[in-house]
């Protein structure tokens, strides 16, 4: 199979901002990744918006975090926020199945933000869905890599 690249970069249907329905469609362990804050143990969400490009195909954004649920990380927060309650001390103590995400809706806001390098869509944050009822399409192939469970 040929593969052709050219140095013009083709441009992409960005996600709609604001409050976004969505469902958590993967969630990887990226290892350990060299940050601005040194080296950093990184975990990946992406999620599936219900918001469909031109050709009918979900917006997939993802979000990347330090693997942490310390009280000031922002996947704690995120997690906190998403899941609409406070992590319980003994699920700190014993620690949070992160695979458990993985199907779950969310409200996500997305914000577009512009960069010397072009605009792209931001998932700014994460909030509970109770109501919403959205499934994974199906067409979203979770990677080897992905916290699978075993």
């Amino acid at each position: 199979m040929t593969l052709i690249i050219n140095e013009k970069s083709t441009k992409t249907d960005l996600a709609p901002s604001g409050l976004q329905p969505a469902v958590c469609v993967d969630c990887r362990d990226l290892g350990i990744i060299e940050t601005k804050f040194g080296d950093k143990q990184m975990v990946l969400l992406v999620f599936e918006l219900a918001a469909t490009n031109e050709h009918g195909d979900r917006y997939l954004l993802q979000k990347r975090y330090t693997k942490s649920l310390h009280e000031k990380s922002n996947l704690r927060k995120d997690l906190e926020r998403w899941r609409g309650q406070p992590f319980k001390k003994e699920t700190l103590s014993r620690g949070f199945n992160i695979q458990k995400v993985v199907g779950v809706p969310a409200m996500i806001y997305v914000e577009h933000r512009k960069t010397d390098r072009g605009t792209w869509a931001h998932v700014e944050s994460l909030l509970p869905a109770p109501d919403l009822q959205l499934e994974p399409s199906g067409r979203y192939e979770r990677a080897s890599e992905s916290l699978q469970e075993s």
